[in-house]
């Protein structure tokens, strides 16, 4: 602080409630650096509630309360929960958005909503990948397409046991799923590989002579 603003202080008595203050050991700060740091102080943007989450996170990671970390953050309790919710949502998708800081409140919140509804999903994380960079509404809009999307029907893998053995580590058994299928042989002799391989190509001679 200069002399003319310790003198503006004094002459307040104590009226001033707010005063912003550079301290610095250069004494040859110039009054274009000045300037330079003013507007650069003027133009930062405030932390985004996603980036007030990830800091919030890290607090609820060593056990405080959410109204604990509110006093620690100096936010409100709603805050701190709409920003945890933010901070949930996956990283992945907010690299897609140009500016975070043009989401406003009620995307947050549709974005959260939006969210849950996708982890329900088996392939969400595949479906993200599909997501294009843009603005707010061209990204929402996007997701919004990928939750009602229809889901895949789930091919279920069939295993059938062809032989039993005595022994335990043993097995022949045939694996099916959808139109795929193949064997699984165990701990078998090399005499009963040749036979097998025989038969293999025996009956692929069959199917071929079909054709």
């Amino acid at each position: 602080m200069d002399l003319a603003g310790k003198n503006i202080f004094l002459l307040q008595e104590g009226g001033i409630s707010h005063l912003d203050a550079l301290v610095t050991d250069d004494k040859d700060i110039t009054h274009a650096d000045a300037k330079a740091l003013a507007k650069a102080l003027q133009s930062a943007k405030e932390h985004s509630l996603y980036e007030i989450g990830v800091r919030a996170t890290t607090y609820k990671d060593k056990g405080l309360t959410q109204d604990e970390i509110a006093k620690e953050l100096g936010y409100s309790r709603t805050k701190i929960v709409r920003a945890l919710q933010a901070a949930s949502v996956s990283k992945e998708i907010y690299f897609n958005f140009n500016d975070i800081n043009e989401l406003t409140v009620k995307d947050y919140n549709e974005l959260y909503k939006l969210f849950l509804e996708l982890e329900k999903r088996s392939d969400s994380t595949q479906l993200i990948k599909t997501i294009q960079q843009g603005n707010v509404e061209f990204v929402m809009d996007q997701i919004k397409q990928l939750v009602i999307m229809p889901k895949k029907k789930l091919v279920h893998t069939e295993m059938h046991v062809l032989m039993e053995f005595k022994e335990k580590n043993k097995y022949a058994k045939k694996r099916k799923k959808g139109r795929n299928f193949g064997y699984d042989f165990s701990h078998l002799t090399a005499e009963d590989e040749n036979i097998l391989d025989e038969a293999v190509q025996m009956a692929l001679e069959e199917i071929r002579l079909k054709q």
